[in-house]
């Protein structure tokens, strides 16, 4: 930029000296320089004056006026501006704090032009000592002091930390980070606190250091007791013997200084083994008990009020005054059968007193034994149960160990039964469920499940319920016998159900339809047979005939015992049963197969479609016969006007011979019938000869006419008669025909 400066100053005076040294140039300035100072230096002490001292240094074309704008940065946020017509201005602080400590930078923007001067590092150090304030300088156990901890003159990210200081044993209170230069905290007094004393500290927390005030002047609170540690008693001594009456008495003393804590009432409470053996709300708790060993251990006494606790403890020693009694019991194991001889005996160790012995069975019955201490009964299944011996001397009582006793009566024959079944029938595929209890016998009870020599599991039955066993059918079976056995743990009891007969039925499958005749087309009158078939399925097998014609309509159905199809006949099959014919099959499985619908329609009878072919052939050979008039018609009138042509001819010549050939021509039709060879033969001659001739004989023709048959007239009209005419007719054709070719051969040549 500053060459091109140079560059622009040297070319403007280069045009000025051409253009006569004129001086209208626009005013041109260029930033050279800029920078930040930090006055008397960017290490400081708290307190002190600071001057930060932005200027700039510009090159110009000539001398003008220019406005300038300082940005002041710290740590990148902007927190002061001012414009000025000078090349410097100065920001200060005249009592420095270390929360100024940073990195500062200035931004100077002349009209379109900018520039930032080098980032300076400035470091304040000397944070001052902060401020703790106490809400009290008295309190008492359980009571709450609040405090707060103040740092002025400071705005940065502060770390607050109080501690409290007993016994010369510091120790951290609450330590929290804060966006404020104070904060604030309580503290709830412990037991046995007496002068507790408090102080805090601010550390500023910053990108490049951390500054740790000094702690501020401490605080004391002197500590009073709301009660007394409570004090314990035993009467008469701590050291007893069983029999013996025994009290423990715990108490306190309630400070005469009231406060707000007094009124709520202190909880005393006397403790054995963290069970509660009383509780009072007064100033004393007293514990009054019969000494046994039972009572020997370490009692506890706890005062309590809100979050103070106090305790005292003592322990007790009890003297045995004899030893606990001993039960033995004549069976081996707690198993037993119903019936077998259960006996007890009771003994105190090393004591030979005479006393009552008593036998305790589930701790409620109280059986009364024998003066030795013995006790023999005939096991049923209601003795069952937990047996202790219970001995009292001296109003000492004492419980022997315990014995259980589990006596087990037989089973009785189960009942096994098809769940939700009557019939005992199960469908091939499906869960058989089978239900087998016994209605006496001490649980638990097991049950096992037999299909004639196969097992199928067996089930262990806590309660007095069935076991269920769920059997998956999938082998087909006309017969399933089951069996079902019960057992306990007597050793003599193992009971079996009768054996129940299960049928397995496999459903119907592949229905088919088949019909007679095969093509689905009945004569009108004719019979339709249906039959319909299954490839599977138990007996007997049901069957329904229908037919689709719009709806379904029913037919027929029917039952089969013994065979897997039936048949259904329908006599004299009409247009009107037309339809598509299906058929469904089922047995006691209950499910319903279908066939696939075969169409059938209903066709005319075979004499109906011979009437109809008669008539259709005879209206084919009168159309024939027709065609064939019409056809001979057209031949007689073409061969007329040919000889007609040839006569004319003749009677031009200049012949003056003339043949005159008389040529007879019939024309005749026979209906059904034809010529035979002979005559055709003949008439082909005669042609040929005759059209030979033409040219030198002229020929005479005579025509006659042949009635035609009327072919309306009834049978047995006057055929013979007509036939004769046809043979006269040929008759004279042949004879027609031989003289004409007499005459033509016997005739002179042609004189021309």
């Amino acid at each position: 930029m500053y060459l091109y400066f140079v560059l622009l100053i040297g070319g403007w005076g280069t045009t000025n000296a051409q253009n006569g040294g004129t001086t209208n140039a626009e005013n041109i300035f260029q930033i050279n320089s800029i920078d930040l100072n930090v006055l008397p230096s960017n290490e400081l002490k708290s307190g002190n004056k600071m001057d930060l001292n932005c200027s700039v240094e510009l090159a110009k074309n000539k001398e003008f006026q220019l406005k300038y704008h300082f940005f002041f940065y710290k740590n990148d946020d902007l927190f002061y501006n001012v414009s000025s017509n000078t090349e410097a201005v100065f920001y200060t602080i005249n009592q420095t704090r270390v929360s100024n400590s940073g990195i500062y930078t200035c931004k100077v923007v002349v009209e379109d032009k900018e520039k930032t001067t080098d980032e300076r590092q400035v470091n304040i150090t000397g944070l001052p000592k902060p401020i703790l304030n106490l809400s009290t300088n008295s309190a008492k156990e359980g009571e709450e002091v609040s405090m707060t901890c103040e740092i002025p003159e400071e705005a940065t990210m502060y770390y607050f930390t109080f501690y409290k200081t007993k016994n010369e044993e510091k120790t951290i209170i609450k330590s929290k980070f804060t966006t404020t230069n104070q904060f604030k905290t309580t503290y709830t007094f412990l037991a046995g606190e007496r002068e507790v004393r408090f102080e805090c500290t601010v550390k500023l927390q910053f990108a490049t250091k951390d500054e740790m005030s000094q702690p501020s002047d401490r605080q004391m609170v002197a500590v009073a007791e709301p009660f007394s540690t409570p004090k314990m008693y035993v009467y008469p001594s701590t050291n007893i013997t069983e029999g013996q009456n025994i009290t423990v008495t715990c108490s306190i003393i309630k400070s005469s200084i009231r406060s707000k804590i007094d009124s709520n009432p202190v909880e005393i409470t006397i403790q054995k083994d963290k069970v509660i053996l009383v509780s009072s709300k007064e100033e004393t708790a007293i514990y009054f008990q019969l000494a046994t060993v039972n009572q020997m251990g370490n009692y506890t006494c706890k005062a309590e009020l809100n979050s103070i606790m106090k305790t005292a403890n003592v322990y007790i020693h009890v003297t045995e005054l004899f030893p606990k009694p001993r039960l033995n019991s004549s069976i081996q194991s707690s198993d037993i059968n119903e019936g077998s001889i259960l006996s007890f005996s009771c003994f105190v160790p090393g004591f030979a007193h005479n006393e009552s012995y008593y036998l305790l069975r589930n701790k409620a019955t109280r059986i009364v034994m024998n003066k030795d201490g013995q006790y023999s009964i005939r096991a049923m299944e209601n003795n069952a149960g937990s047996y202790v011996c219970e001995v009292t001397i001296s109003n000492i009582t004492k419980k022997s160990n315990s014995i259980n006793v589990t006596v087990y009566a037989p089973v009785s024959k189960p009942v096994l039964t098809h769940i939700n079944k009557s019939n005992r029938m199960v469908v091939l595929g499906q869960t058989l469920e089978l239900s087998c209890k016994s209605e006496h016998g001490t649980h638990p009870i097991n049950y096992s499940l037999s299909r004639e020599d196969e097992n199928l599991g067996k089930i262990e039955v806590y309660k007095n319920e069935a076991a269920v066993f769920k059997v998956n059918v999938t082998k087909q079976h006309d017969l399933r016998q089951y069996t079902c056995k019960a057992e306990n743990r007597n050793t003599a009891s193992r009971q079996s159900s009768d054996t129940i007969n299960i049928t397995v039925i496999t459903p119907v499958s592949n229905v088919t339809l088949t019909i007679i005749p095969s093509n689905g087309e009945v004569e009108e009158g004719a019979e339709l047979t249906l039959i319909c078939k299954v490839q599977k399925g138990s007996l007997p097998i049901y069957f329904s005939f229908y037919v689709k014609k719009g709806k379904d309509e029913f037919l027929h159905n029917t039952t089969k015992d013994n065979e897997d199809f039936a048949e259904h006949e329908i006599q004299s099959f009409s247009k009107q049963r037309d339809g598509s014919y299906y058929c469904i099959a089922s047995n006691k499985a209950g499910h319903q197969i279908q066939s696939n619908p075969l169409p059938v329609r209903g066709v005319l009878a075979r004499w109906k479609k011979g009437i109809i072919s008669c008539f259709v052939i005879f209206i084919i050979i009168a159309a024939i016969g027709i065609i064939i008039y019409l056809y001979v018609d057209r031949k007689k009138k073409d061969r007329g006007a040919t000889l007609d042509n040839a006569r004319t001819t003749n009677s031009t010549n200049s012949n003056p011979e003339k043949l005159t050939i008389k040529n007879e021509e019939v024309s005749y039709f026979v209906s059904g019938t034809s010529q035979t060879e002979d005559e055709n033969h003949v008439d082909k001659m005669a042609e040929e000869k005759t059209g030979n001739s033409k040219e030198n004989c002229e020929v005479e023709y005579t025509e006659v006419d042949v009635a035609l048959p009327n072919t309306h007239l009834a049978p047995g009209t006057d055929k013979k008669g007509t036939d004769a005419v046809y043979s006269e007719i040929r008759k004279s054709n042949h004879d027609a025909a031989e003289n004409n070719l007499n005459r033509i051969n016997d005739s002179p040549p042609d004189a021309t």
